[in-house]
């Protein structure tokens, strides 16, 4: 045991480079699996986030809807007696303001008194779009 700790020795070469080769694919692991858990992270809060878009204008244009005495369509443009609600481009409008970005399709009809809204996100690289629809029906 004596003569094992008084090695002076060294390391050699090979050994050096096998342990160099041994670390390097160590962290080549450790850092895909660090990149991969970060594209994750990425995609799942776009997949939120397009998903919440779409729910907060669902829910103002239904919100809009029932407190209206007047509800119009054309054209896939909603007119209350107060608001009107259009797609242009990506972007939901409120009258002139944007209400929410990111929305692929925007799709109102009205068949007598049931008013059919139909929202669909934009989809992204890793996710599918999100898509709500919803029937009103108009009291008079």
């Amino acid at each position: 045991m004596k003569r094992f700790l008084r090695n002076e020795e060294g390391v050699t070469l090979v050994e050096l480079l096998a342990a160099l080769a041994l670390l390097g694919i160590v962290i080549l692991l450790i850092s895909n699996a660090h990149l991969f858990g970060q594209k994750q992270f990425v995609s799942q809060s776009e997949q939120i986030e397009n998903e919440s878009n779409v729910r907060y204008a669902m829910n103002v244009i239904t919100k809009e809807v029932r407190r209206a005495e007047t509800v119009t369509v054309s054209s896939d443009v909603l007119k209350t007696n107060a608001h009107e609600f259009e797609l242009r481009g990506n972007r939901i409008f409120k009258d002139q303001s944007v209400l929410v970005e990111n929305i692929e399709m925007f799709s109102v009809q009205k068949n007598n008194e049931k008013i059919t809204i139909t929202i669909k996100s934009m989809p992204n690289e890793f996710e599918k779009a999100s898509t709500l629809t919803t029937d009103l029906y108009i009291r008079e």
